[in-house]
């Protein structure tokens, strides 16, 4: 989505007479941060990273029993 962009922020106002919403800018790159929800935004923001950077490694045969069957082989 958004061209492999995941994080980015959105501009808006609320008019409260009518309840529309506007949007006035999608920030990609320069996203700024409320300093009420800071700390927050910044754990979401490093699960994030670290659940995408998991998911871009190669995953690895945990299995020992492979290991121990083929070291088993080799010896006999």
């Amino acid at each position: 989505m958004f061209n492999g962009l995941t994080i980015l922020s959105v501009d808006a106002i609320h008019d409260e007479k009518t309840g529309k919403e506007y949007i006035l800018e999608v920030n990609g790159t320069s996203t700024g941060l409320s300093e009420d929800f800071t700390s927050e935004d910044n754990l979401n923001i490093r699960d994030l990273l670290i659940a995408e950077l998991a998911a871009s490694q190669p995953q690895e045969n945990t299995d020992d029993t492979s290991q121990d069957s083929s070291q088993q082989a080799s010896s006999d």
